[in-house]
């Protein structure tokens, strides 16, 4: 299985964390078990950035948000679609 980037760009330009990146499951990790390095602390910001912005960002409806996550989910299983479009 390929390594999974941090970051993903989707279909309206925006980049978002990616959830199943490595990089994401260690920041977590040692945010909860470990000492987090300075890389880590500022992949956590990112995380909880972009969670504030899909939650309470005026223009993000809800229809936008699934859309969103949607495409995301979509890009990490390698969808073929998602893939040529971005």
């Amino acid at each position: 299985m390929t390594e999974q980037p941090f970051r993903l760009k989707i279909y309206d330009g925006s980049v978002w964390p990616n959830p199943a990146s490595d990089a994401f499951k260690d920041a977590l990790w040692a945010a909860r078990y470990g000492e987090t390095t300075k890389s880590e602390l500022l992949e956590l910001a990112t995380i909880a950035e972009a969670y504030r912005d899909l939650i309470t960002h005026p223009a993000f409806t809800l229809a936008k948000v699934r859309q969103k996550v949607s495409w995301i989910r979509r890009m990490i299983k390698g969808d073929p679609a998602i893939r040529e479009a971005s």
